[in-house]
């Protein structure tokens, strides 16, 4: 785990680029995390690229109690994103999920407006997955990145249509969980499957116990 300090907008600009430009090839789950010094706040990023070098990140930092998710496409794509559409993803043999869907429910719970959790550009997607003031049910679509398998994310193309693109959940739980421990957000990385406490305790050594309460 790389830690470094760097004022705000140029780390997460950097450490987002560095997840996204990887070499062309599909990339395991790992850790990013680094200090921004005008917060005083560490910021972690969990990320993984496949083998079409589109990145799926989840990432936060530790003076917020929310929880962001950025999918974005190659930096050499012929297309671009549209915004003002819906993105959805669906993990094998699970429910699917969809931006509007998982925004609607949290700012429902946390008293913020949809529009502020979320914002879009050509090439990328970014959006809360949790915010831990808004506890979602069991079923969240964070827990669902946790417990792994594959996942299939579908995304609106400017001038219609849309395209699709899967990635590995193999390792998430891992990187995920340690991204909730770096964050301080132990309730969380607490709750979900015997999996996930399995994961959790692998990957940071932090006791789970079999009985934590879902908070995501």
């Amino acid at each position: 785990m790389r830690m470094f300090s760097l004022s705000r907008p140029v780390a997460v600009a950097l450490a987002l680029l560095a997840a996204a430009t990887a070499a062309r090839a599909e990339s395991p789950w790992t850790l990013i995390s680094f200090f921004d010094d005008i917060n005083a706040a560490t910021v972690g990023i969990a990320a993984v690229q496949n083998d079409e070098a589109f990145g799926l990140n989840v990432h936060g930092a530790s003076h917020e109690t929310r929880i962001w998710a950025t999918f974005l496409l190659p930096t050499d794509a012929s297309v671009a994103i549209d915004g003002s559409r819906d993105l959805t993803w669906q993990i094998a043999g699970g429910p699917r999920f969809s931006l509007d869907a998982v925004t609607r429910e949290i700012a429902g719970r946390s008293g913020n407006r949809p529009q502020e959790l979320h914002h879009a550009g050509p090439n990328y997607v970014s959006f809360v997955i949790r915010d831990a003031g808004a506890p979602l049910a069991a079923a969240s679509a964070l827990r669902g990145l946790i417990e792994g398998g594959r996942l299939r994310m579908r995304y609106p193309l400017a001038g219609g249509g849309e395209a699709q693109t899967d990635f590995s959940l193999d390792g998430a739980g891992a990187a995920i969980t340690r991204l909730m421990v770096l964050l301080g957000d132990i309730p969380a990385a607490r709750a979900g499957s015997a999996a996930t406490r399995a994961a959790t305790r692998a990957a940071t050594g932090v006791a789970t116990g079999a009985a934590g309460q879902a908070a995501n």
